[in-house]
């Protein structure tokens, strides 16, 4: 029978709350013989063969009367009424459910202020949950007889209302099946030891009565108050007990048979660096000494250090949990007693380190939890006198080396730093190893663990895997049969030829995660020898191909979705019976035919997963399901004709690729004199005479830094200048001997550019520096905008990257726009790039437009160019 969280949980409201404005109340047919009703103000009439009414949520009934239900509905099995919006709080009178016998399950909860009639449940003798939550009931509802013909109860929940003392009434003795019982959020602050004599003989599943005030009230209880009363669950948690008052109550309980205790959120320590509130000692749980306890919860408790022989009274407990304290001590002896103890829960403490001595006493415990601590360093020898242990939790810690227990089975040690793992050579017993989110770097790591002879499951998700220092293979002998590489850098090993061969003894691996690691293609062989792999996950790649003998032939289940696969061949997957290839842009035309078919194929209930699975391309089926393109006016071209065409196609291209070679090959080496050749031929055609100077006084302004006059000498102006020689043909002007002296430098670096044709920056990463340069860089630019014309050559000089000159936002807006030329480092390419730079020289190149890519609009640089003018 589902809960009333659970059947009510999800429901939507309506937006009209007041009566006054209610639209007509309506039921909705669930199915199933269920009804939910909306702004109903009385029980709605439902079909006879009803089997559950649901009016929790946005009605507004004021009353259930013995008149409520017309007619008897034998059927029904539970009835929700819950939550009622009235202004008047919901009655229930006498023989209000007469009509309705056979219900198990009732909700009247969160009701605020309900009325009940003390015989509002009679003939209900088949009820097993009822729900009186926040009510606002007093201590009536338990003293008095409301549940007197209740035979069948089973659960009770009174949450939240206003309950001060427990006395059940004699009723209660009649209750046989009550196990559960909720009385939390409520006002109790005691229970005296004759309280409970009606529920003498009963062993309750959950006995709940966390989140009321325990600690308020007088501690005389006269006797224990659960004397023959045995607990599956007693709760006790959330009561604002100290150690003091929690030992009292412990003592006045004592020998009652509990077998799991609640004792969460109290306050049992002082917070960090804080010493008012003492913490428990130990006597604090001497009251458990003879309750047969097997599990008790401390968590969040505000504990800070555990003192020797604080649990030395829990002789049978088996399961310990102190999650979420503030635990940043263990003492000698704290688990002393502890004898049958199998799990240990310390996760989210503030451990910082872990002794030799921290779990003495522990002798058989199987499972420890020391998730989300500080832990950065733990003893050698931790975990070797614990001879039961089989698993240990250090995930989300500080560690960046480990020893391995030998005989520990299972490791959990994800979101560490680990970069080293120590393993010992006797290990024989390690079944499962976490290493997830560390920082190894070295996939050879994994012929270290595959030595282990029990290892069946290895992780190691979200590290840095991306160098393979040893090259070998895996002995055959291994038991591997889980492995999980995703989220590494395996393409950066495998492209450079390592590790190519880490799989081919893994003969037992059936589940292998490959997924994000920027996989480009699968090196070939790749997967030889896994024999029994069954599931291969490969999506968020950039896999763009896959070979048709990559995959073994056992592979059931294969995700290669998130790639770049555009027309993927069946053959590749022929064996696949589940298969993941969404979010890859497939070329949706004739090739693809084969592959729809074979997909189609697999399986004729995954037409829902066929759907997820689009087109990329055309344009025209662009996000159109697959399984919507007709293939069958796709005709497949005879198979002798097409391997003619194949092979003619080969012949052609291989003839093309062979000339194309040999060419670059003999322009490789005889490239400078070719182009002195070339050069000698166009020279007149291209440049002629000298032309006119056009009213500029120079032909270009060379822009470069004094540091590096020399070089700009003996590489640049030897070759163009005609000072320097007579052969050259441009009038160049440089700083050192063509600025006016005296003149400020700003001004003769505008004159210059204004007074010759074009500027030349010759940019070195001393040019990158200089502010003089940059701002003659900045007026060139600015005169491009203003006259619209190609006025600048920019030569990079020293293998400046490309994004140190995109640091300069003018550098960046002419980079992204305009072509540049590099200086080449071979010399035979000196004399080609002079004359490309003396062939833009003399070209006059008119700007028609803006390139959408510039970085500044044309008025912002337009403004800049106004301003050195002004200047």
């Amino acid at each position: 029978m589902c809960d009333r969280d659970c059947i009510s949980r999800g429901l939507f409201f309506l937006l009209l709350w007041s009566p006054l404005f209610l639209i007509d109340a309506y039921c909705v047919d669930r199915g199933n013989g269920v009804v939910r009703c909306f702004t109903e103000t009385r029980i709605p009439d439902v079909p006879s063969d009803t089997v559950g009414i649901d009016l929790n949520v946005n009605n507004y009934i004021s009353s259930v009367t013995e008149s409520s239900f017309r007619i008897p509905l034998l059927n029904l099995s539970f009835l929700l009424l819950g939550l009622q919006k009235g202004e008047t709080p919901l009655f229930v009178g006498a023989g209000a459910f007469r009509n309705v016998p056979n219900i198990q399950y009732l909700d009247l909860g969160g009701n605020g202020l309900i009325q009940l009639d003390p015989d509002a449940f009679i003939g209900l003798r088949k009820l097993q949950t009822l729900y009186l939550d926040v009510n606002g009931l007093g201590d009536s509802i338990l003293q008095e007889r409301y549940f007197r013909e209740l035979i069948s109860l089973q659960k009770l929940v009174l949450d939240g209302n206003r309950i001060s003392s427990v006395i059940p009434h004699d009723s209660f003795r009649n209750l046989s099946f009550l196990s559960h019982l909720s009385l939390k959020l409520n006002q109790i602050s005691h229970i005296r030891g004759d309280h409970l004599n009606n529920f003498r003989g009963i062993r309750f599943a959950l006995f709940d009565i966390s989140s009321n005030h325990l600690n308020r009230g007088h501690w005389d209880w006269g006797g224990n108050p659960f004397r023959d009363i045995a607990f599956d669950i007693l709760d006790l948690s959330s009561n604002e007990l100290s150690s003091v008052n929690l030992q009292k109550l412990l003592s006045f309980i004592w020998g009652t048979d509990i077998y799991h205790l609640k004792l969460t959120d109290l306050i049992l320590g002082s917070l960090f660096g804080y010493h008012n509130i003492a913490g428990p000692d130990n006597e604090t749980l001497s009251g458990l000494n003879n309750s047969e306890l097997i599990i008790l919860d401390l968590s969040l408790c505000s504990i800070f250090s555990l003192v020797p022989h604080l649990f030395s009274h829990l002789h049978t407990l088996k399961l310990l949990s102190l999650y979420k304290n503030n635990i940043n001590q263990i003492d000698p002896g704290a688990f002393m007693g502890l004898d049958t103890l199998q799990v240990l829960n310390l996760s989210s403490n503030m451990l910082r380190a872990i002794h030799k001595s921290d779990f003495d006493g522990l002798w058989n415990v199987g499972y420890i939890d020391l998730q989300q601590n500080h832990i950065g360093i733990i003893d050698v020898g931790t975990f070797s006198n614990l001879k039961h242990l089989f698993t240990v939790d250090l995930r989300d810690n500080v560690l960046s080396t480990l020893l391995l227990e030998p005989h520990v089975t299972n490791f959990y040690l994800g979101g560490n730093r680990m970069e080293v793992l120590n393993i010992p050579e006797n290990n024989n017993k390690t079944s499962i190893l976490d290493l997830s989110e560390n920082r190894l770097e070295d996939l050879s790591l994994l012929y270290s663990l595959i030595k282990m002879p029990m290892l069946e499951s290895v992780v190691l998700r979200n590290n840095n895997l991306k160098r393979c220092s040893f090259d070998g293979i895996i002995s055959p002998l291994n038991q591997l049969k889980h492995l999980e590489l995703s989220h590494n850098f395996l393409w950066i090993a495998w492209d450079s030829g390592q590790c190519l061969k880490i799989f081919h003894n893994l003969t037992k691996l059936e589940i292998l995660y490959l997924d994000n690691n920027f996989l480009l293609h699968l090196p070939h062989g790749i997967f030889n020898g896994l024999i029994s792999l069954r599931y291969l996950n490969l999506s968020f790649n950039s896999l763009s191909y896959v070979s048709t003998d990559v995959f073994p032939q056992t592979l059931e289940v294969l995700s290669l979705s998130n790639n770049r696969l555009v027309s993927p061949n069946p053959d590749a997957f022929k064996y696949v019976k589940f298969f993941g290839i969404m979010e890859n842009p497939l070329a949706c035309d004739c090739h693809l035919k084969p592959f729809i078919d074979w997909l189609i194929g697999l399986n004729l209930t995954l037409n829902e997963y066929l759907l997820e699975i689009k087109c990329a391309w055309p344009p025209e089926f662009q996000d159109i399901s697959v399984i919507y393109l007709n293939t069958s006016d796709c005709i497949i071209e005879d198979g002798k004709n097409l391997e003619l065409i194949k092979f003619s196609m080969f012949a052609s291209f291989a003839s093309l690729l062979t000339l194309f070679v040999t060419s670059l090959i003999l322009y490789n080496h005889y490239r400078g004199i070719c182009f002195m050749w070339y050069k000698k031929l166009t020279e007149k055609l291209l440049y002629g005479p000298k032309q006119d100077s056009d009213g500029f006084l120079y032909d270009a302004y060379v822009c470069f830094t004094g540091k590096d006059i020399q070089w700009v000498q003996n590489a640049i102006l030897q070759h163009l200048d005609f000072q320097f020689c007579d052969k050259n043909k441009f009038s160049m002007c440089f700083e050192a001997r063509d600025f006016i002296p005296g003149e400020d430098h700003v001004t003769n670096i505008r004159n210059a550019i204004w007074n010759s044709r074009k500027t030349l920056c010759i940019v070195t990463r001393s040019f990158l520096k200089d502010g003089m340069c940059i701002e003659a860089f900045n007026i060139a630019y600015g005169r491009l905008f203003s006259e619209l014309k190609d006025v600048i050559v920019f030569l990079v000089v020293g293998g400046i990257p490309e994004y140190e000159l995109m640091k300069n936002k003018m550098l960046r807006a002419f980079i992204k726009s305009k072509y540049y030329w590099r200086w080449p480092e071979d010399p035979q390419d000196h004399s080609w790039i002079l004359d490309r730079i003396a062939h833009q020289l003399v070209q006059r190149v008119q700007v028609s437009h803006l390139s959408t890519k510039k970085t500044f609009s044309l008025f912002t640089l337009l403004s800049i160019a106004r301003r050195s003018k002004k200047r």
